[in-house]
C-alpha cells in the first residue's frame, strides 16, 4: 500500500486546493486523508486511482447511476462492526485508520443508503 502526498496529487492532475479536498471528503466524494502527523496528510494511492477511474467513466457515461450512490466496500466493512456494538475507536483500530475516517465511513454508508433507498 502505497501513500501519495498533496504534491503527489497534483502531479496526477488533481488540482484542487487542500480545502476543497477536505470539502468533497465531507462530502463523500474524495477519499478521506490518512493523518500521518500533525500537520500532514496523506492518500492511500488505491482509492485515488480509482477516484480518477470513477470520473473518466462517468465522462464517458459508462458508470452507471447506482454505481455512484453505493456505498463502497470499506464503508460496509465499517458499517458492519459499527452495528455490533463496536465503538468508532475500535471499528478504527480494526481496519488500521483514524478514528475520523472509520466515522466517515460509517456516516457515508448510511448516506449512501438513503440516497438508494430515495431513488428506488
Amino acid at each position: 500500500m502505497k501513500l501519495l502526498s498533496y504534491e503527489d496529487l497534483i502531479a496526477r492532475g488533481i488540482p484542487y486546493s487542500r480545502v476543497h479536498l477536505w470539502r468533497l471528503s465531507q462530502q463523500g466524494k474524495f477519499p478521506m486523508p490518512v493523518k500521518i502527523s500533525t500537520n500532514r496528510n496523506a492518500w492511500v494511492e488505491s482509492e485515488i486511482n480509482q477516484f480518477i477511474e470513477d470520473k473518466i467513466l462517468d465522462r464517458d457515461g459508462i458508470l452507471p447511476t447506482a454505481a455512484k450512490q453505493s456505498p463502497t466496500k470499506k464503508q460496509i466493512e465499517a458499517y458492519g462492526l459499527y452495528r455490533t456494538g463496536m465503538p468508532f475507536s475500535a471499528v478504527a483500530e480494526t481496519l488500521g485508520i483514524g478514528e475520523a475516517a472509520a466515522k466517515a465511513r460509517v456516516y457515508n454508508y448510511m448516506k449512501a443508503m438513503r440516497k438508494m433507498r430515495k431513488s428506488a
